[in-house]
């Protein structure tokens, strides 16, 4: 994986943020995230704009940026 790679599918992540209403200013409300429904977002986006990504690509970043997001306390594993 590039970090061009990585950039591109956390500005995807952050479109599909957009898309469903999670990115909203004024609220703080904790919010369920469909992550097969995110997943094919990003993979349709990445074959709209001629990114080329393999599934499991799209899985390890996803996978990174929930980890990431975990360690600073953005998200809150399912237990």
């Amino acid at each position: 994986l590039s970090k061009d790679d990585i950039q591109y599918v956390l500005d995807v992540i952050y479109d599909y943020y957009e898309s469903e209403g999670l990115i909203d200013e004024d609220t703080a409300e904790e919010a369920n995230i469909d992550e097969e429904k995110m997943f094919e977002f990003i993979a349709k986006a990445a074959r709209k704009d001629g990114v080329n990504l393999a599934d499991d690509m799209i899985a390890q970043i996803l996978e990174g940026e929930f980890q990431y997001g975990v360690s600073i306390g953005v998200y809150t594993p399912e237990e």
